[in-house]
């Protein structure tokens, strides 16, 4: 196999890891933004009636 060939995989190796990380961290976000929508609207809830 060609050099060039060997840091393509390698390249290649480390973009899909990338993604699968990046995949996984914005899965978690969404999650934390869903559980921040909640309180939010608790929050708006409460506040709405103490005025």
């Amino acid at each position: 196999m060609k050099q060039s060939q060997k840091l393509a995989g390698l390249l290649l190796h480390d973009a899909v890891s990338l993604l699968k990380r990046a995949d996984k961290r914005i899965a978690e976000l969404e999650k934390e933004n869903e559980q921040l929508k909640k309180d939010n609207a608790i929050l708006y809830k409460q506040q709405s009636r103490g005025m």
